[in-house]
């Protein structure tokens, strides 16, 4: 005898439209601006309540999991757009779009047996915690690459980014040696012993993402700070260096020297650091390499296919060891190869899986591209922010960004859905 399946929630509203269509939504995922279109972000229709995220650091791999009990779900292409189909049919359908720990619900009317477009205020991630969830964040200011006029760009609301302690979800601190901009003179060091962003190990577990943008020289940044960074990173901590940042990874002993190929005295090899218009040949023999070389062109990049014309581009590395690193894009520096842009997943000799796959826990994102420096006129934050459209530059800075709020998995297969 057969028994039918109580239909539960939503699941009930999934309407067989028969030779009429499917029900179907469509549209495309954007940064928190409204415009900058997002690459790997999912979409769903949740059929129970969104859980809470971990507010500390864990190991989390890809694994296709994402809380609710969705129904349907769809990861956007590399030009931001989703296709969600068999949607329940009604008012007020909850939607979700995630990437990461960055995740917005609205409510949508859905019309059955029909496609819907959404609108971009549907389908941004949000600027707010009140809207939504963001990445709890940390940066340090440098004085020649101010990321944080980059966070205002993109699309975060000014007033979520604050000196610690104020409950927002971007603590602003200033780079020890030579700090960029600051929200007042009490903002506090990121070594600071006791207010610091990266001197406190249980601390800096309780930061998704940190920003760490060049001070303008290289500087020696501490034994305490490097050992965290390591520990947060090989933990499931995210980190975004540029230029001079390399300090943090590239240090006598550091388990990281081992990325470069070749390396000088053990460590990167240092190249002419010297600011210059390049243009960075994208390297796209990968998934997400390809998949960056086509969004740019959807985000309205200038550049010719597969290239990105910067403006302030640099070299501090020649090349990286395929085992255990990704170069994205690669420029000749004066007949000298260069890799300006690279990342890498920690622990570097991650465990394998039943399959073979190596069981990552961290990411890191490195760059010799810069946010320009005129992009800041004055010392206080949020002010000295000039403001305006996102520069192609800027665009693969952000790019680079969300994929590293992403779950973290080998870049040699295509993402996990």
């Amino acid at each position: 005898m057969d028994f039918a399946v109580p239909c539960v929630g939503l699941a009930c509203q999934q309407k067989n439209c028969g030779e009429l269509g499917v029900t179907t939504l469509v549209g495309k995922v954007y940064a928190p601006n409204g415009t900058l279109p997002l690459y790997n972000a999912v979409v769903y229709v949740p059929n129970a309540p969104l859980e809470p995220f971990e507010k500390t650091v864990k190991c989390e791999p890809c694994d296709g999991h994402v809380s609710g009990s969705p129904l349907v779900k769809a990861v956007t292409g590399p030009d931001g757009s989703f296709v969600l189909e068999n949607v329940p049919a009604g008012i007020d359908i909850p939607l979700v779009v995630q990437i990461g720990k960055w995740r917005r619900q609205v409510l949508v009317d859905v019309p059955e047996c029909t496609t819907t477009e959404l609108e971009a205020k549907y389908t941004r991630l949000p600027q707010s915690n009140s809207e939504g969830e963001i990445p709890k964040i940390g940066i340090a200011t440098g004085s020649l690459d101010p990321m944080e006029c980059l966070l205002l760009k993109i699309g975060i609301d000014p007033n979520e980014i604050a000196e610690p302690g104020q409950g927002k979800r971007v603590d602003f601190y200033k780079a020890a040696h030579s700090p960029g901009t600051t929200i007042s003179t009490n903002t506090p060091s990121g070594a600071d012993l006791t207010k610091g962003l990266y001197m406190d190990l249980k601390k800096l577990m309780d930061y998704d993402v940190v920003i760490l943008p060049c001070e303008g020289s290289e500087y020696d940044q501490g034994a305490v700070g490097r050992s965290n960074i390591v520990e947060y990173l090989n933990a499931g901590g995210r980190v975004f260096g540029t230029h001079y940042s390399y300090s943090w990874f590239t240090y006598s002993n550091s388990p990281f020297n081992k990325i470069a190929k070749p390396q000088k005295d053990g460590l990167w090899p240092r190249g002419q650091s010297a600011k210059i218009p390049g243009t960075v040949t994208l390297v796209t023999n990968f998934p997400k390499g390809m998949a960056f070389a086509q969004w740019l062109i959807s985000a309205g990049a200038k550049s010719a296919p597969n290239k990105l014309e910067a403006p302030a581009v640099l070299h501090d590395i020649d090349g990286v060891d395929p085992a255990f690193a990704q170069a994205w894009g690669k420029l000749d520096f004066n007949g000298i190869p260069a890799t300006p842009l690279l990342t890498f997943n920690t622990p570097l000799n991650a465990p394998p899986d039943d399959m073979g796959v190596p069981q990552y826990c961290g990411r890191a994102v490195f760059g010799d591209l810069h946010v320009a420096a005129s992009e800041a006129s004055g010392p206080t934050f949020p002010k000295a922010c000039k403001g305006g459209p996102l520069t192609d530059q800027e665009k693969a800075l952000a790019f680079m960004l969300f994929d590293l709020s992403s779950c973290v998995q080998s870049d040699l297969i295509p993402p996990v859905m």
